[in-house]
């Protein structure tokens, strides 16, 4: 019986854990825009938060910070103000544009 508990207190303690780091591995990594394929962002964790790089044509090599709120990455900055991850492609929705992970090596 006391090994059950102990058992059940360990289960808990890491269920309590994981929910309070701030997640969002999903969005590290290098993404490029898949309409005209010459945007990229690229996502590294920075502390408890993330930094954004974009680049490409017209974005002027914009670097954000950002952290996770409610699932999606957020930015007080101008230009950007949320980056939501769809699970069931692994792309990424930034402003109405879809991006997709660059395998590495390409």
């Amino acid at each position: 019986m006391k090994t059950r508990f102990t058992i059940f207190l360990l289960a808990v303690a890491v269920v309590v854990l994981s929910a309070c780091t701030g997640g969002g591995d999903e969005f590290v990594g290098k993404w490029q825009e898949t309409r005209l394929k010459v945007h990229f962002l690229e996502i590294t964790k920075n502390g408890s938060g993330f930094i954004v790089q974009m680049t490409g044509p017209y974005t002027y090599n914009k670097r954000f910070l950002t952290k996770v709120k409610e699932g999606v990455l957020v930015s007080d900055e101008i230009g950007i103000n949320m980056i939501e991850h769809i699970k069931a492609t692994d792309s990424l929705l930034v402003g109405g544009k879809t991006y997709t992970k660059v395998k590495p090596g390409a």
